[in-house]
């Protein structure tokens, strides 16, 4: 209970802080922003080039969707994006404590159980930045809580089924819930059950992909089909553990709770396959290593795992008696506490990065632009009531890359000066900055090109600790400097 009381206060502080200086409205919080202005304005997944300049994606339509219903009401974008945050994690947080209570625990084990969702990395960014990965979980446990809790019966199916879809419709690889259920019923004897769920879900996600299909006008097909993989291949298949494993590694407080379902897993009490939380943290760690495939992936996909492993860990607590029971206790509570270091030190040292003053910074003194503005982070020409000529620079690299004369227009219009600034989120002049549009965002001649015809006006430094070395800002070179 201590640790779990520590940890919300913990988290409030740091929303306190985080909400005041966007410092985790990066670049990838920036392409949802994208993709929810882009709906704003009458355009439900961009083509790959086109007049509103280049798109690709592979997050699914949900997120975006309402994220682009709460900026039409909200007067800055900001405050809608976090809006959803904290609405998509009550939800998530609210479903692990309804299942945790339809699996059997008492009242306050469960609510710990639900805060301690929250005590990795992965956990807290959920309410600290803007990205699909809370609605998609939250949708995935209400889809199990609705299984146990509701009478047996085939509209109890169909609403679990409609919930798992919802979940994909918010991060495709969260149909992972799917197979969650279908085993369940499956090896515990409901084989009846198992396929009606089956073919609920089915027909839920072909009419949930034809809906998308049709609103798109058929691009979005097109856009996944570019970007879905994100350049993976078979090295990336092989190497998918050793990435989850950086991924803990870069997340650490995720370890002690991850080790723990793994010991409870191993300790249950009864037929593993045939119950649910343990199947649950099985299919949950299977999906991650499918997302860990892909290259591009950050440990924000940890989330699910981590959920799961309270979810079985504080079963399994709440099934055993005697000492058993107590050191699992004792166990959940110190990994709890682990969680506050790297929280704690996230909270003094990155969440006071005066993202939302460098913006502002920029943007003044940028001052009049009458041509657009290309940005690695998107939010920026939202914010400067612009629309975002670049979706998403990964993509772009991506795509470029098996294609190379697909970037050939944003080459032609940086060699033309077409943009009034280019506004980048690391510094092009050091190692780090060149590796990085490089190998990771914009990549092929971007460097060359851009310092060929733009020169760097403005640079606010960061943390390269922290993965920011603060924005960059180029000018055409007939310009003067702001």
């Amino acid at each position: 209970m201590l640790a779990a009381a520590a940890l919300v206060i913990v988290t409030a502080l740091r929303i306190a802080v985080c909400w005041r200086t966007d410092a985790y409205l990066d670049h990838v919080a920036g392409v949802w922003f994208a993709l929810a202005d882009d709906l704003r304005h009458g355009v439900f997944y961009r083509p790959l080039y086109g007049p509103l300049g280049f798109g690709g994606t592979r997050y699914a339509p949900l997120v975006f969707v309402l994220l682009a219903g709460l900026m039409s009401v909200a007067r800055d974008p900001r405050l809608a994006g976090y809006g959803l945050a904290l609405l998509s994690a009550i939800l998530l947080l609210g479903g692990v404590y309804a299942l945790l209570r339809a699996l059997g625990t008492d009242r306050l084990l469960a609510l710990c159980g639900a805060i301690l969702v929250l005590a990795p990395q992965s956990g807290q960014r959920i309410l600290l930045t803007v990205r699909g990965d809370a609605l998609a979980a939250a949708f995935v446990v209400w889809s199990l809580v609705v299984c146990l809790a509701l009478p047996e019966g085939w509209i109890t199916l169909a609403i679990a089924a409609l919930l798992v879809v919802l979940a994909f419709a918010s991060k495709l690889t969260s149909l992972y819930a799917a197979g969650t259920l279908f085993l369940f019923f499956g090896l515990s004897g409901q084989r009846r059950r198992a396929i009606q769920f089956l073919i609920f879900v089915v027909a839920g996600t072909v009419l949930a992909c034809a809906a998308v299909f049709l609103a798109s006008h058929g691009r979005v097909y097109e856009v996944m089909k570019a970007s879905a993989s994100g350049g993976m291949n078979w090295g990336n298949v092989a190497h998918a553990p050793i990435h989850m494993a950086d991924m803990m590694e870069v997340d650490p407080a995720i370890l002690p709770f991850f080790v723990l379902a793994v010991a409870a897993l191993f300790a249950w009490p009864g037929k593993v396959f045939r119950e649910l939380p343990p199947l649950f943290f099985l299919t949950a760690v299977g999906a991650t290593l499918v997302i860990y495939t892909s290259p591009g992936t950050d440990f924000n996909h940890l989330l699910d795992v981590q959920i799961a492993a309270v979810v079985l860990m504080v079963t399994w607590i709440a099934r055993m008696e005697g000492l058993p029971s107590l050191f699992g206790i004792q166990a959940l509570a110190m990994a709890g506490l682990l969680s506050l270091a790297p929280a704690l030190m996230a909270y003094r040292r990155s969440d006071p990065i005066p993202q939302r003053w460098r913006y502002a910074t920029i943007l003044h003194a940028l001052g009049p632009h009458p041509g657009p503005i290309l940005a690695e982070n998107p939010l920026l020409p939202i914010l400067a009531h612009q629309e975002p000529y670049l979706l998403d620079a990964f993509m772009f690299r991506v795509i470029s890359e098996r294609n190379p004369t697909f970037a050939d227009p944003l080459w032609k219009m940086l060699e033309e000066k077409k943009f009034s600034a280019v506004i980048l989120g690391k510094d092009p002049k050091t190692a780090y900055g060149r590796w990085w549009y490089g190998s990771v965002e914009f990549g092929g001649n971007f460097l060359s090109v851009l310092q060929k015809n733009y020169r760097q006006v403005l640079h606010i430094p960061g943390d390269f600790v922290y993965h920011t070395q603060g924005e960059t800002v180029y000018l055409p070179r007939h310009r003067t400097a702001p």
